[in-house]
């Protein structure tokens, strides 16, 4: 196994620790740092009580929390970097320090990373800027003492670099002028105090008292760096750095904003800006893009340049999220890779006990094998794997609450599921404080119409349970009636086990679970199959989610065919059809990723061809891909008709006469999202 170099190795050390991917090398925690710390910012943070604080800071804070609170959480997240990304034992350091002043139904989150976003460029002047009402300079002043006592008071933290001291230095050159701490009486003036007050050394430091477009300047060129001596390292895999951010615009579904011509050249914008619309273009893959630019970076790991790797993926966080939210501020990054990042670090660094397989040790006590088999082949023998019942569906990258926020549509549902996150995290909490185990079921049962995502949700649901350790694998299998039930007396029970053994370790998804006992099924060996699968949901809970789906009165049936069945499944999320709108924007969405654009009318004329109101089993996300399918189907015999002389545009565009003329069939087309 490689191993990293000693500066890195706190990371696969088991030992506590904290690390600023990019900004720093991790930092192992001396016993009792914690207590220390907590004890300290307490002592500091208590005794600054200013007369003009109202007492209340906000709804994230107990009542009682003094007045530089969240200043304290902002410098325990931003010192490293306006724009950092967190890893390490402690991602979340200001949740865990200042929990005696977070209200008790907070849940510290318990990802392995966590990218922080900013909305303020000058951050650090939360306490001051507070103070500011008063419009008296002494109340001001006492502000900016404490502001500066605060970042001293983590001076000795090695992930925070020389933030800390460069910040306490130009607060003392404030204070030091009283025409400096006249202009903190307004912020704009303030504002414009620290775009002068900081020279060359300490921009480099702080990079964004200059404003977002300092901070953009400075990321950039970590990231030109990083990617440089990647591409020399490892082949320019990615392209140039232009074309990375290019990408990384593209994948976003962002533009450059103009911050980013201010922070480098006209000319470089206007370069990126025109890759950016051929990827667009071009049917740009998201996906392929990601896992690309993580086999790249995988490939630096192993090949010793770590460091290069670090800053790459933590400079490229910070240009991704600054063109994305500058644009648009409706708008955040999924790039880079993070979690992908941390476990190819994980594995491909952390030490692994050598494993023994009992399976081959019996093999060697089994006598000599004979050529029969050999024989065999040459007679024209065969041998190969058998495929298992069910569609196994392994987890996506990313983060999967991210991609449920996504999905069009379905508010309840979605509302649904983060509640069960929510309760999830609770347990885990209550465990850590001592608490008895909540007995509580898993299981979930989905009921709507086809084509309303509940496939999609399951294999959100597999992801997210995954990352909070409810699953050790995360994937999806996906069984109906014909994969659980066997033809003859005794075969049932086995082919049941064979599904639930392919999906433990993550979810077994029951599509039209209902038809496991039809009605007048007396004789048929669904009874042995409902009875099977209950006994190992119950000898697996600890590793097994089972969603079972369908329509929601023939549901309701199913769950009353079984005693166990109701107490097995305590959650029913329900999934209403899409209304018109939703169904609009899917074949929007529909049309976009397949790099089709819609010519005038087109949405509209969809619209019309809704059905309303709604036939029994409607299809909705199903029917809305048979309408596209045909849509283009019918472009694709236009365009090449006797005579046609298509341009490129014509090729891309949809328009109202391809669309069919009476709405379609919701028969199945495949898999993908909203089916």
């Amino acid at each position: 196994m490689a191993q990293l170099p000693h500066h890195l190795a706190p990371l696969v050390s088991g030992r506590p620790h904290l690390d600023v991917i990019g900004m720093a090398d991790p930092w192992p925690l001396p016993d009792g740092w914690l207590e220390e710390t907590q004890q300290r910012i307490r002592e500091l943070v208590e005794g600054y009580r200013p007369a003009w604080d109202t007492g209340d800071q906000g709804a994230d804070w107990r009542s009682d929390a003094p007045t530089g609170t969240f200043l304290t959480w902002a410098m325990l997240s931003y010192l490293p970097s306006a724009l950092p990304v967190w890893a390490g034992s402690y991602p979340f350091l200001g949740d865990t320090l200042l929990k005696p002043w977070l209200p008790d139904s907070y849940a510290t989150p318990t990802g392995r990373f966590s990218a922080f976003t900013n909305g303020t460029d000058l951050w650090f002047l939360n306490v001051v800027k507070r103070a500011m009402a008063t419009q008296d300079t002494t109340a001001v002043s006492d502000a900016l003492r404490f502001t500066r006592d605060l970042a001293l008071l983590f001076a000795d933290v090695p992930v925070f670099g020389q933030r800390p001291v460069t910040l306490a230095a130009v607060i003392d050159r404030v204070l030091a002028d009283p025409a400096l701490v006249e202009a903190h009486l307004r912020y704009p003036t303030a504002v414009a105090a620290w775009r002068d007050l900081l020279d060359a050394e300490d921009l480099s430091q702080w990079p964004e008292a200059e404003g977002w477009r300092g901070l953009l300047a400075w990321a950039l060129a970590g990231f030109d760096a990083a990617h440089a001596r990647l591409s020399a390292a490892l082949g320019a895999d990615l392209g140039t750095a232009d074309d990375a951010i290019a990408a990384m615009a593209a994948t976003n579904g962002a533009s450059l904003p103009e911050a980013f011509a201010v922070a480098t050249t006209e000319e470089r914008a206007r370069s990126v800006t025109q890759t950016i619309h051929q990827l667009t273009s071009s049917s740009h893959d998201a996906a392929d893009w990601r896992r690309r630019h993580r086999a790249w970076l995988r490939r630096g790991l192993r090949s010793g340049e770590q460091d290069a790797a670090r800053l790459w993926v933590a400079t490229s966080w910070q240009v991704s999220y600054l063109c994305a939210w500058l644009s648009d501020s409706t708008k955040s990054s999924s790039c880079p890779d993070l979690l992908g990042f941390v476990s190819d670090v994980e594995e491909l660094f952390d030490p692994m006990e050598p494993i023994r397989n009992t399976h081959a040790d019996r093999l060697g006590s089994l006598p000599p094998p004979t050529a029969g088999g050999a024989a065999l082949a040459e007679a024209g023998g065969t041998s190969g794997g058998v495929a298992g019942p069910g569609v196994v569906v392994q987890p996506d990258e990313g983060d999967p609450m991210a991609d449920l926020d996504r999905l069009i549509g379905l508010e309840a549902a979605k509302q649904q599921v983060r509640g069960l996150v929510a309760e999830r995290r609770a347990e885990a909490l209550r465990r850590e404080a001592g608490m008895p185990a909540a007995d509580r079921s898993h299981h979930l049962v989905f009921v709507g119409n086809p084509g309303t995502a509940k496939t999609t949700v399951a294999r959100i649901v597999a992801r997210i349970y995954h990352d909070l350790g409810l699953l050790s694998e995360g994937h999806l299998v996906e069984v109906g009636r014909a994969d659980l039930i066997a033809e003859y007396i005794g075969q049932t029970a086995p082919r049941v086990t064979e599904v639930v053994d392919r999906a433990t370790g993550g979810v077994l998804f029951i599509d039209e679970a209902y038809a496991l006992v039809p009605r007048d099924s007396a004789r048929d060996f669904g009874h042995e199959a409902v009875a099977t699968l209950l006994k190992l949901m119950e000898d697996r809970r600890d590793d097994l989610i089972v969603v079972a789906a369908g329509y929601p009165a023939e549901m309701a049936s199913f769950l009353d065919s079984n005693p166990g069945l109701r107490s097995r499944f305590p959650t029913v999320i329900s999934f209403p059809d899409y209304d018109t709108d939703e169904l609009t924007r899917i074949f929007s969405l529909l049309l976009a990723t397949a790099g089709f654009t819609a010519g005038p009318g087109l949405l509209e004329s969809f619209a019309a061809l809704v059905p309303s109101p709604r036939p029994a089993g409607f299809g909705n996300g199903r029917w809305a891909r048979n309408v596209f399918e045909d849509a283009v189907t019918r472009q694709a015999l236009r365009i090449t008709a006797d005579g046609a002389r298509p341009t490129s545009e014509d090729v891309r565009t949809l328009l109202v006469g391809d669309l069919p003329s009476a709405p379609p069939p919701s028969t199945p087309t495949g898999t993908g999202l909203y089916l």
